[in-house]
């Protein structure tokens, strides 16, 4: 392996190994403390239900609360998932876009280039100037195509 190739890996994965590796810490103590809070809310829910409804009602009435909110976070789930796909698909047309100026931007820039030294190559060289001319337009007319 080369050397910069081990740079260059080392430059692009490394960094993002540690960004992953953080994430993953702070997503997990966030879990850990929603989790909490959420057993926290449940047992000061059934403590509240119990002198109303008994201790089997109460935990009866905390199920189907949970089970009635399951709908709700798969709509929010579903939501969010389209509003990504959404930003996903406004992100990689924007990239074609970008990638489509740039061919059109290389493709001015080797017009201009074979317009500039064209004349004096024909001078020097006629035969090499037409397989210039040839070389160009067969590019020119495949990039058209796409």
């Amino acid at each position: 392996m080369s050397n910069s190739l081990v740079d260059f890996l080392a430059g692009t994965v490394l960094p993002r190994k540690e960004k992953v590796v953080g994430g993953v810490a702070v997503a997990a103590c966030i879990a850990v403390l929603l989790s909490t809070a959420y057993i926290t809310l449940i047992f000061a829910a059934w403590y509240a239900l119990v002198p109303l409804y008994g201790p089997v009602g109460a935990c009866l009435l905390i199920a189907c609360a949970s089970i009635a909110l399951v709908p709700l976070v798969l709509a929010l789930n579903w939501s969010y998932q389209s509003i990504r796909k959404r930003q996903r698909l406004r992100e990689a047309q924007r990239q074609a876009l970008t990638a489509e100026a740039k061919i059109a931007q290389t493709e001015a820039q080797i017009a201009q280039l074979a317009v500039t030294a064209l004349p004096l190559l024909v001078r020097k060289n006629p035969i090499a100037a037409v397989s210039v001319v040839t070389g160009l337009s067969y590019l020119l007319t495949r990039a058209q195509r796409r």
